[in-house]
């Protein structure tokens, strides 16, 4: 009868352990891969380890079971962005003088006389 109870108890706890929700600075195997941690927070696996990063767009993070997708349009200059993402620009849409470029993680404000977009083309007027 203990040994039923003890093989119980196990079982419980590995599921319990395994049902864990993921964590920025957790480890993880498959770079670049994620998932949303959150519906304005993606978690991307970058060097071994989640990093959590702000879907601050009308998009938010969304995932269905083939994908999922973070909407960064409205990023912040010093806020994360994807590694994979170095060198990408974007207008800052809080400051029509400013770009926004993801650098070594991080997105830094580049100063212009007015940032727009014609197409598919950023244009920086300096």
């Amino acid at each position: 009868m203990k040994l039923r109870w003890l093989g119980w108890f196990v079982v419980v706890a590995l599921v319990g352990a395994c049902s864990a929700d993921p964590q920025a600075g957790d480890d993880c195997e498959q770079e670049n891969s994620g998932g949303c941690e959150s519906d304005s927070v993606a978690l991307f696996c970058e060097d071994g380890r989640l990093r959590a990063i702000p879907c601050s767009g009308a998009g938010g993070c969304t995932e269905n079971s083939s994908q999922f997708v973070c909407d960064f349009s409205k990023a912040k200059a010093g806020e994360a962005c994807r590694k994979a993402n170095e060198d990408q620009v974007q207008c800052d849409v809080s400051n029509a003088n400013q770009l926004l470029r993801c650098v070594s993680g991080i997105w830094k404000a580049e100063t212009c006389k007015e940032c727009t977009t014609e197409g598919n083309q950023l244009v920086c007027a300096l």
